[in-house]
């Protein structure tokens, strides 16, 4: 009897560790694509105030 529920035990841990770690990596991996495209617009925004600016200063 006992015997079966060890391997029931270590079948359910051994589920929600890997679970546990895909959603980690998927984490990590979405927090990097949102970091670049954070600094994606980050930049496009800047570029758009100086092409604004150059604008203004011309006008």
């Amino acid at each position: 009897m006992g015997g079966w529920k060890t391997i029931l035990l270590l079948k359910i841990f051994l589920f929600f560790y890997v679970h546990i770690r895909v959603c980690f990596a998927e984490q990590m991996f979405f927090s990097i694509i949102n970091i670049h495209h954070f600094l994606f617009c980050q930049t496009h925004l800047t570029i758009r105030s100086v092409l604004f600016s150059i604008v203004v200063s011309l006008a």
